[in-house]
């Protein structure tokens, strides 16, 4: 008699404190009509392709955009679904900080295919007790692109979203046996965070087409996982641009508070006293922290 299991025993390999795994599995099926087929459809099995997500608590994935890995998602430790060596390619991160509502630090990560997702056997290993981040003394530092650098922490800000997309080409021929294949493509970076305007006063805020190294700190020095790491953590963009505010909002009824998101796009190069210099990306709680170039 077949059974059915919940989903608690789920996890992802090589990844800890996950909260769930889902793929969505296609196969881009042809369809024809022709004579002699009385009006009917006729079809025939094209080439797979799939792509998963997983969510997790932390602010640093364990995979970011561009790189390549090995997807075992599984349902019980022993039964699920497994891809190839390098047979899932990411091309999303979301990274989260709710602070207004205390919330805990959580991320999304989005891949897709690079080769086939097998069914079955999905050996997958979370012996790594739980950690998760209180997302309360997340903060926005801003750094004027001149030399020397000026920094500015804004204030009253409610909550951070950082994503980073890699725009994965696809392919498919006849080296690859009917599956969907992917190469790592294009990088870029969003930065958003919603605020309190100051005074209620929207030239407060940043105005469109400021350039500002930006960064995200992600906890305080007793908040950290116990690596050793003892100075404060950085997402660390140079550069951004300003790209505008959204959800400016003023409520005579409800009496709310004046809030606003603030709106940022990667600017990977930027004139620095007369010269256009490459900036970077860096990632906490890593050595070396680049993650791009």
């Amino acid at each position: 008699m077949a059974t059915v299991i919940s989903g608690k025993g789920g996890a992802v390999d090589g990844s800890n404190t996950v909260r769930d795994w889902s793929v969505e599995i296609e196969n881009a099926v042809a369809t024809y009509h022709a004579s002699g087929g009385s009006s009917g459809q006729g079809a025939i099995a094209g080439n797979n392709d799939w792509s998963g997500q997983y969510n997790a608590y932390g602010y640093l994935p364990d995979v970011l955009p561009g790189e390549a890995f090995e997807f075992k998602g599984s349902v019980d430790g022993s039964v699920g679904v497994v891809s190839a060596a390098s047979g899932a390619l990411c091309n999303e991160v979301v990274i989260n900080f709710p602070i207004e509502e205390g919330g805990i630090i959580n991320h999304t990560v989005s891949f897709e295919a690079n080769g086939a997702l097998t069914p079955g056997a999905a050996v997958a290993t979370d012996a790594i007790v739980p950690d998760a981040y209180s997302a309360k003394d997340a903060t926005v530092a801003l750094l004027l692109q001149q030399t020397p650098f000026t920094e500015t922490d804004e204030t009253d800000v409610r909550s951070i979203t950082i994503t980073i997309t890699s725009t994965n080409p696809a392919y498919r021929s006849s080296s690859t046996s009917g599956e969907t294949k992917r190469v790592a493509g294009n990088l870029s970076a969003t930065v958003s965070y919603s605020v309190y305007v100051e005074d209620g006063d929207p030239s407060n805020l940043p105005s469109e087409g400021d350039i500002k190294q930006l960064k995200v700190k992600c906890a305080e020095a007793d908040n950290q996982p116990a690596t050793g790491f003892t100075n404060d953590e950085w997402w660390d963009f140079k550069w951004m641009i300003y790209s505008g505010t959204s959800g400016i909002e003023c409520s005579p009824e409800s009496g709310d508070i004046i809030g606003a998101t603030c709106n940022w796009t990667m600017k990977g190069f930027a004139d620095v006293a007369g010269t256009q210099t490459k900036g970077f990306i860096n990632k906490p709680l890593q050595t070396p922290a680049a993650f791009w170039p």
